[in-house]
């Protein structure tokens, strides 16, 4: 009896192709969370040394009850592709639309097929960033382009060049809350997921930098402040200064960092208090 195996060998491209659903991303931290700006530690050290009051506040990523929020964005390729959001841990808002134009470039290299990073929601424009070039570097006049709905693209022949495209988008945004396990490391790790007919989309949730250490408290954050108090310093005393004022030094050491007050040391005449 002779046996037959069938296989199929597919397109490199259209196997690329074949992609979740569900595209999940997270809105990135900025890259100024649980940091100070150096003119606000100029501000700070010369507040310090004038005897003036300030105040300032350091974003370290957390909200006012300790509970930590992040954005998600969730991208279907389908329209009306029915779907459940879900989060391993926190509380996962109701879902929000968002529409909105996105602007792609796509770079060809001898190459006639490419997928845009999205599904576009809506008609697609587009047009070729400068010449466009042959395999041996001859410029040529612009291939047909065609655009479909799930974003792949496809010309009429191989080229170098780069095709500027512009298309309508939606996605649909949800808040992540996060509170805090408790004491340890990975107070604030979850996942979210998207379950729909035939497949699963997931994103492991990014967290600010060493957001386990300023929950947990060995990491001061959330703002830095410094006052004189009224009889600390008088700019109208009324009684008259003595004529030979003790010499008096005031040293204050702050971590540079987490804005910790590490010493705070008063001498008069070189002498610390109850040295004699």
């Amino acid at each position: 009896m002779d046996t037959s195996i069938t296989v199929n060998f597919n397109d490199p491209d259209e196997v690329a192709g074949l992609r979740d659903l569900l595209i999940i991303e997270q809105k990135e931290w900025v890259n100024t969370i649980g940091k100070i700006k150096m003119s606000d530690f100029y501000n700070f050290s010369y507040s310090i040394l004038a005897s003036k009051a300030y105040e300032n506040s350091i974003d370290c990523g957390l909200d006012s009850d300790g509970s930590c929020t992040s954005l998600i964005y969730v991208y279907p390729r389908i329209v009306n592709l029915a779907y459940q959001m879900c989060a391993s841990y926190g509380f996962l808002s109701s879902r929000q639309i968002d529409d909105f134009n996105h602007k792609e470039l796509i770079s060809f290299n001898i190459a006639k097929k490419a997928y845009l990073t999205y599904s576009p929601s809506g008609n697609t424009s587009y047009s070729w960033l400068g010449s466009v070039y042959d395999s041996a570097g001859n410029v040529r006049s612009s291939p047909n382009v065609s655009i479909d709905e799930f974003g792949h693209i496809v010309l009429s022949e191989k080229v170098y060049g780069t095709l500027k495209v512009d298309y309508p988008l939606q996605r649909h945004v949800y808040t992540l809350t996060v509170e805090p396990r408790g004491s340890g490391t990975d107070m604030f790790g979850a996942v979210v997921y998207g379950l729909y007919d035939g497949g699963l989309s997931w994103l492991e949730i990014s967290n600010p930098p060493d957001i386990d250490e300023v929950s947990g408290g060995s990491v001061v954050c959330g703002g830095m402040n410094y006052s004189m108090s009224d009889d600390e310093y008088d700019p109208n005393p009324e009684d008259e200064s003595p004529l030979d004022a003790p010499e008096v030094n005031r040293r204050i050491v702050y971590d540079y960092c987490s804005q910790v007050l590490i010493s705070d040391e008063t001498t008069y005449n070189g002498i610390m208090p109850g040295q004699g």
